[in-house]
């Protein structure tokens, strides 16, 4: 426990901005999961958002937005089962009997 009262104000104040942090991460992911091609720009300025506030690095911002460009570039797919194909048997082996 903190015992000076800077050390105290320093707690008070890091407890207020983890929340307000889990806050604006929350609404990335949020608005990532429900991204869709209209709303794409909506992420995209969620995300440069929580990177100019130093909540996420920029790198893992670059990243989100890349993988997000790229999902919602992929044409949507359409799962067709595929024939499985069966191995060839092998012919079975000949025991040797031994030569008396």
């Amino acid at each position: 426990m903190p015992i000076s009262v800077s050390a105290k104000k320093s707690l008070r104040v890091s407890l207020r901005r983890g929340q307000e942090n889990r806050s604006v991460k929350s609404r990335v992911k949020n608005t990532i999961k429900k991204t869709t091609q209209d709303t794409l720009g909506q992420a995209y300025s969620a995300i440069d958002k929580a990177a100019k506030n130093h909540i996420m690095h920029p790198n893992k911002a670059a990243r989100l937005k890349s993988r997000l460009a790229k999902k919602m570039a992929q044409p949507v797919e359409v799962s067709v089962p595929t024939p499985v194909k069966k191995a060839a048997k092998k012919p079975a082996s000949r025991k040797k009997t031994p030569k008396a």
